[in-house]
């Protein structure tokens, strides 16, 4: 072989002696050229960097730029490109907070198609991608409900009048006029109370998406309710019966009132049943909230690949977590420990909890207002645009499959708890971490001293013996430390207080905490507050959103001339 003994070859490796060859004896070479290759020769070996040292970002390499730091690049037109901006859609909010959106970029916002190569022509498939609705429900997502609390109490008064009555006669030829009075008995409704609470104020988390399961009933595009089911490897969608809507509406009602989530399906029902834990105010499901078998984008480009006239696309926030049917029956029993006894309703409601799409034509514009909706039912013209709209091919449909989710309150994962630990070996662990945390913190707050410092500052010698007896520091405040809590320093005060056992609970994947506030703290919170508003008999349309509002208000109710 050439070269390998002598490894003076061209074909040995050329990072080993440089970039270029030694020339040999006897070949012409200019003097520049000679001393250019010698220099290279003598300057030491720089292997290539691996592909994989390369910088790179999101998968692809960085290349970096040659432009120098105070170069700036500038157009051959000498304006900037312009900043990249989110897409706003036109949409409206209506008097309950609900938003309605026609906006055409919605409803189809890219057209796509796939050919397909046949043995004598090609097939094209075309659809729309629902890329810009599924950011419009992001971002609708940012704007939580409101959940309202409205307690009302009436009673029912029997009271009298007189109404006088006039009469005209003729008798023969003569004209007489008259007047008697009667008295009348009436029955009329009388407000006592009438006041709202906003109970959402400050107290919702985080939100999540969610879908509904796919063998439950649902509008998935038509008129009807639907539901898909497992054929196979593929989904086969059917129309539900009688029977099986009316027990998913029951038991839509029992998760609302129960503080269910609403994903929660109705094959967990049973509190025993499998993928299923029970924990005092209900059913915690251990699966994941996105239920259906195609996530919020997939419906999404469903409903802009459909080109019906009247399609409608509902997304619902739901607020859950706290047991309303039992909050409910404790604000009973306070107001009726006030002794009233009169006509009394209690009840949570939901606004601003739908974002309505709609496609951009002037009949679906049209029916997005009630008084065209009014008016169409007193001609008798709206029964033929709903039979259009339940029967046409290209009439309506509904997708009413998403939504997203507010938690009041939700159990989080703590962090370093392991499968199989209880509470107590929790809260042990934490309390040794704390320690030791605060140890570490008070240490560190110590004053450090060079070698020269100790040095200078060494006593002489007492008579003991022992030169420290006489500066050796006994106290905190010697050491320049706090002596009490009260005037703890900065970093000793920002430790993290450790959780609350009652907020505590063990599950498969070890300790969760419960996050959020319960039911019933916010009761006790507002149980003097409700009372106050009933005694005082109040009536205000707006909500109430601290307990220190009406506080303020009624300090001066009792005195008299208070009010004018």
């Amino acid at each position: 072989m050439i070269g390998v003994d002598k490894g003076d070859s061209k074909f040995d490796n050329p990072y080993q002696y440089g970039s270029t060859a030694q020339p040999q004896a006897g070949a012409s070479s200019s003097g520049p050229q000679l001393q250019r290759n010698e220099e290279l020769a003598l300057q030491p070996a720089q292997p290539p960097p691996p592909f994989e040292s390369q910088r790179r970002n999101g998968g692809s390499v960085v290349i970096e730029s040659m432009v120098e730091p105070d170069d700036n690049w500038v157009p051959f037109d000498g304006e900037l490109p312009p900043e990249f901006t989110p897409y706003q859609a036109q949409h409206w909010v209506t008097g309950d907070g609900d938003v309605i959106s026609h906006d055409p970029h919605l409803n189809e916002d890219g057209k796509f198609c796939i050919n397909f190569a046949e043995t004598d022509h090609v097939t094209s498939s075309c659809g729309y991608l629902g890329e810009a609705l599924y950011r419009f429900l992001l971002q609708a997502t940012t704007e939580p409900p409101k959940l309202i609390l409205r307690c009302r109490g009436t009673h029912r008064e029997t009271r009298t009048r007189v109404v006088t009555h006039s009469h005209t006669g003729n008798n023969g030829s003569t004209h007489h006029h008259g007047t008697h009075t009667k008295t009348e008995t009436y029955t009329e409704t009388v407000v006592d109370f009438d006041f709202q609470i906003n109970v959402s104020q400050q107290h919702l988390l985080e939100p999540s998406n969610w879908t509904v399961a796919d063998e439950e009933p649902a509008y998935r595009g038509k008129m009807v309710w639907e539901k898909d089911i497992q054929d196979g490897m593929s989904l086969e969608r059917k129309s539900t019966r009688r029977k099986e809507n009316k027990s998913y509406k029951k038991w839509t009602t029992f998760k609302k009132q129960s503080g269910l989530a609403p994903w929660v399906p109705m094959a967990l029902r049973d509190p025993e049943s499998e993928g299923v834990r029970y924990s005092g105010h209900g059913l915690l499901p251990l699966n994941t909230n996105l239920r259906s078998s195609r996530s919020v984008r997939n419906w999404a480009d469903d409903y802009c690949g459909s080109h019906k006239v009247l399609k409608e696309f509902v997304f619902e926030k739901v607020v859950y977590g706290w047991n309303m049917a039992a909050l409910e029956q404790s604000i009973i029993t306070l107001i009726k420990s006030t002794y009233y006894s009169g006509d009394l309703s209690v009840t949570f409601q939901t606004t601003g909890n739908k974002v309505y799409i709609r496609p951009d034509n002037w009949l679906s514009r049209s029916l997005s207002h009630w008084w065209v909706k009014l008016l169409l039912w007193i001609t008798l013209i709206y029964p033929f645009v709903w039979l259009f709209k339940r029967f046409a091919t290209n009439g309506g449909g509904v997708w009413k499959v998403a939504g997203a989710a507010y938690p009041l309150k939700e159990w989080v994962h703590c962090e370093g708890s392991v499968p199989g630990e209880d509470v107590a070996q929790y809260m042990m662990k934490k309390e040794e971490e704390y320690a030791r945390l605060q140890r570490d913190r008070a240490l560190a707050a110590l004053p450090s001293y060079t070698a020269s410092d100790q040095l200078s500052s060494l006593p002489a010698q007492s008579s003991t013996g022992d030169a420290w007896s006489v500066q050796r520091p006994r106290t905190l405040a010697q050491f320049n430390l706090p002596s009490s809590p009260a005037h703890a320093s900065s970093a000793t005060q920002s430790l993290p207080s450790a959780p609350v056992i009652s907020r505590l609970k063990q599950t498969p994947k070890g300790i969760s905490e419960l996050v959020g506030l319960r039911e019933g703290e916010w009761f006790r919170m507002w149980e003097g507050t409700i009372s106050k508003l009933v005694l005082l008999r109040t009536q205000r349309s707006d909500p109430i959103m601290l307990p220190s509002d009406v506080l303020a208000e009624s300090a001066g109710a009792m005195l008299d001339g208070y009010h004018g």
